[in-house]
């Protein structure tokens, strides 16, 4: 398979960069896996992945990603949230820290405010999963805005009201989706 005209800027841009973490995140591996999954709809229907593109010289280059998650499901049909996802200088040995920009309605284990997403994944569990990709991050968070972990709740609210009424619980995400679309 040919690579893509982002796989083969950053090809040209890594030559420049010589420090050993930028080489090991953009090795010509990690380079195609992002490709293919930018550019196959097919396969990852519902995203877009982007890597922030900054001076080539800028020690930071390359350690910052755009993420839009195009909703499927049923609670969120419809929306958009926007992501962003950064890299730790000691990835892939820190879990990558990830915060919403776009509101996600009603979410135990998301901070409304913030963004801040409350997730084993990027906590103790990244240890376990050292080999997972950008791409598989973001299938996986994808995921969990549609089954929120409602045992380990950072907000209660919500996590309160699916346990005392899932069928309130889901009417008022929906209602709260639709609004949040409409604006």
């Amino acid at each position: 398979m040919q690579g893509s005209g982002l796989a083969d800027n950053i090809k040209k841009k890594i030559a420049k960069v010589s420090t050993p973490f930028l080489f090991f995140i953009f090795s010509n591996l990690a380079i195609q896996e992002l490709s293919d999954f930018k550019n196959d709809t097919k396969h990852n229907p519902g995203f877009a992945l982007k890597p922030v593109i900054r001076d080539e010289n800028d020690p930071k280059w390359g350690m910052d990603w755009n993420v839009t998650i195009f909703a499927t499901d049923d609670l969120f049909i419809g929306s958009k949230f926007f992501l962003k996802i950064h890299l730790e200088p000691d990835f892939p040995n820190s879990a990558p820290k990830c915060t919403f920009t776009t509101p996600v309605p009603f979410h135990p284990n998301v901070a409304q405010a913030s963004g801040y997403i409350c997730y084993e994944l990027l906590k103790s569990d990244w240890t376990k999963n050292k080999n997972m990709s950008i791409p598989a991050l973001v299938t996986s968070l994808k995921a969990f805005l549609a089954n929120p972990n409602f045992s380990n709740p950072f907000r209660e609210e919500p996590a309160s009201l699916h346990k005392e009424d899932p069928k309130k619980y889901v009417a008022r995400v929906k209602k709260l989706t639709k609004e949040q679309n409409s604006t």
